[in-house]
């Protein structure tokens, strides 16, 4: 039997250390971006060299309706919205080119939303959709995630096979959690901030997974691995892969 001791938690308490009985799933966050630049090809590929179980990346709609990888509503001052797909910088990938590079790890796909009112995520979840369902992945491959919970009511209404996670990064935790209850998803993605006990056992409770981001500090992922959290997302996906392996 492995040697099992008993430390102080992050939590304030105690949990086990030594070999620990969960291990959570290690997504890089938008890839590996300390190797290479955040949500490129380059920073896919450098997380599946790192072990990484899966990546997380972010997913927005060019104007010609073309689904392209990126962050932030704009590129080089202006909105990706309004760009046409032969507009995007090389160094940009579409969607599909982005999942082949990640592929064989599972993928989540936040859908950015800045603008609820414009129409803009719907137009995502469906452009989403339609390249999910033909791709030769099985649909457990995929977890959609959004801040945005009509977002991901569109892609149930479309497509019942996808997992879906509510991010939230805010006080109170509460209401999130019991929208992501009442809808019936698979999971609360919470920021690692709001990430306590209480937080943990309500989703115990509920059925409710929890994918934290962004997780950078071996011991604070040792404890939330501890505590049962289903997944972490992190910056450094080798570092805390290998924390959660000692």
């Amino acid at each position: 039997m492995d040697r099992i001791t008993v430390c102080p938690s992050v939590f304030g308490g105690f949990v086990l250390c030594g070999k620990l009985p969960n291990k959570p799933a290690v997504f890089a966050h938008r890839g590996d971006w300390a190797q290479e630049r955040e949500n490129t090809i380059g920073a896919f590929r450098a997380a599946v060299d790192a072990g990484a179980d899966g990546i997380e990346l972010d997913v927005r709609i060019t104007r010609d309706g073309r689904l392209v990888v990126h962050h932030d509503p704009l590129i080089e001052q202006v909105a990706v919205s309004r760009m046409t797909y032969l507009n995007i910088p090389e160094w940009v990938p579409s969607l599909t080119d982005a999942l082949d590079a990640c592929n064989p790890l599972r993928v989540n796909i936040e859908v950015k939303v800045d603008d609820a009112a414009s129409g803009l995520a719907l137009r995502t979840v469906e452009g989403l959709n339609e390249l999910l369902r033909v791709r030769a992945e099985a649909p457990e491959n995929w977890v959609i995630s959004s801040f945005d919970s009509r977002a991901l009511d569109h892609m149930r209404f479309l497509n019942s096979n996808f997992r879906l996670g509510l991010l939230c990064w805010k006080k109170p935790w509460q209401p999130s959690m019991e929208h992501a209850v009442s809808k019936g998803y698979s999971a609360l993605h919470p920021h690692e901030g709001l990430v306590d006990a209480e937080l943990i056992e309500s989703a115990s409770a509920a059925g409710i997974e929890l994918c934290v981001w962004t997780v950078n500090d071996p011991k604070r992922a040792r404890g939330l691995a501890a505590a049962g959290v289903a997944s972490l997302i992190t910056d450094v996906p080798a570092v805390i892969r290998n924390s959660l392996n000692v």
